[in-house]
Order: C-alpha cells, then sequence, then structure tokens
C-alpha cells in the first residue's frame, strides 16, 4: 500500500514539473520574439542553464553547464555541456568527473559527454565568474570527438 502511494506522489510530482516547464517554455516563446540582442559567452565558462522537463535518464531542470563554443551577440544558441553533482553508479568513458568548481554543488562536479546540447540563450544566466581550465575543455572535447568517431579508445 505505501508503495502505491508513493508511486502516486512520485507521478504527481513528474506532473507539477512538466506543468511548471510548459509555463516557462510560453514565457521563453514570448521574450524570443522580442530579443535583438544576445548575451556573449566564452568557451570553459560556466552558465546555469534551465534544461526543462526531460524524459527518463535526461538531465533536466536548472543546474550548471560549461559552454563548449564561443557564442557570439549575434548567435541565439549556445552550445553546452550540462554538469551534475550526482556521480553514475558505473563511470564509462563517457562520464567526465571534475573537481570542486567554486561557487557550485559539491566537492565534485560530473558530465557525460552524451548530454551535450545546444540552448537557447533565453534559458541561460551567468554563473557569476566560474571557468574551467584548458586542460578540462582538452578533456571534453577529445571524449566528444571519441564519441562523434564511435571510437572507445
Amino acid at each position: 500500500m505505501n508503495t502505491e502511494l508513493d508511486d502516486v506522489k512520485h507521478e504527481l510530482k513528474r506532473h507539477q514539473l512538466f506543468l511548471e516547464w510548459t509555463k516557462q517554455a510560453i514565457d521563453y516563446f514570448q521574450r524570443e520574439s522580442r530579443k535583438n540582442a544576445w548575451p556573449e559567452y566564452e568557451r570553459g565558462q560556466v552558465l546555469w542553464v534551465d534544461l526543462g522537463f526531460n524524459v527518463g535518464s535526461e538531465l533536466g531542470g536548472d543546474r550548471p553547464a560549461i559552454v563548449l563554443l564561443t557564442s557570439r551577440a549575434t548567435n541565439n544558441k549556445v552550445f553546452v555541456l550540462p554538469l551534475t553533482s550526482q556521480e553514475p553508479k558505473t563511470v564509462f568513458a563517457h562520464h567526465l568527473q571534475f573537481g570542486k568548481l567554486p561557487g557550485l554543488w559539491k566537492d565534485s562536479e560530473w558530465a557525460s559527454v552524451y548530454e551535450v546540447r545546444y540552448v537557447s540563450k533565453l534559458r541561460t544566466r551567468l554563473a557569476s565568474d566560474i571557468h574551467v581550465s584548458g586542460d578540462a575543455l582538452d578533456a571534453i572535447s577529445e571524449k566528444i570527438a571519441k564519441m562523434i568517431c564511435l571510437r572507445d579508445s
């Protein structure tokens, strides 16, 4: 009986998150038509990105992300790698672990290069002055290249 109640509570929470995301998406659509200047983001900056409501194990919600390509004011999108504070149950080749990034969650941040994506700049806000190192960016680029080439090593 308690398991059924927990299942219902979980489903209600998912429905609530979906409805909140729908309201936010409508706001983005309305603001997008009025926007003519976009923020500039440099490779290596850390932003907060609203990834919205997603299905299954896709990352969603408001979370930090690393800018992978410099994005000028004329571009309304930015290419990012979302971060999570949750260590994967099993670490695979597509996972990256970062040390403590000042101003973020915990002692360690994680990412999966399978989660890279372009997002509208309407979904972003700058996370103060947090940057990742050139070495970290090189490691990300190397893993993405291996993923695109479908190589294991």
